[in-house]
């Protein structure tokens, strides 16, 4: 049978191990949310680009319209 010492430190050493192990998934699990939410910044950063485009586009008709609107016949 094992004396109380060795148990205390077989004990000590899984709760470190253990204790390493959260503190990995909570490392993984930041790097995640950083990663989501850079990818959310760069999703939100293309739709503005999208926007600015789309909107060019229009103001580009209506200039080429008042441009042909305003040819002799």
């Amino acid at each position: 049978m094992r004396d109380k010492a060795a148990l205390g430190r077989q004990l000590k050493e899984l709760r470190a191990t253990v204790q390493r192990s959260v503190d990995k998934q909570r490392a993984a699990e930041a790097q995640l949310a950083a990663a989501v939410a850079d990818a959310g910044a760069a999703r939100a950063e293309l739709e503005g680009v999208r926007r600015r485009a789309a909107e060019e586009m229009v103001h580009t008709g209506q200039a080429a319209r008042r441009f042909f609107d305003a040819a002799p016949a």
